[in-house]
């Protein structure tokens, strides 16, 4: 069997992201950086940066989600399945082809 399988480029992709986070560490040993505030200019800086803001995104949702969120029945009064149907609807019909 020839080209990938979603498996295999499942472990490609894994492996590429894994060596280009490596590569950007690497450089950010050897690159000079011209931040606009100091703190910019210190070691990993975004890769910390994004960790903690992931972090953050994700405590913030944990707050407002009960604020948000809908009870399970906020769509029933309006869903046809609790509509009443008269009983001659209801009735089994035969499908003679």
């Amino acid at each position: 069997m020839t080209g990938l399988t979603s498996k295999r480029a499942g472990r490609w992709a894994i492996w590429f992201l894994i060596l280009c986070c490596a590569a950007l560490t690497a450089l950010d040993f050897t690159l000079h950086k011209h931040g606009a505030f100091a703190l910019e200019d210190e070691w990993i800086f975004y890769g910390w940066f994004g960790l903690l803001s992931s972090f953050a995104l994700v405590i913030v949702a944990h707050i407002f989600a009960p604020l948000l969120q809908r009870s399970e029945d906020y769509y029933a009064p309006h869903a046809t399945a609790s509509e009443e149907h008269p009983a001659g609807d209801l009735a089994q019909e035969s499908a003679d082809a």
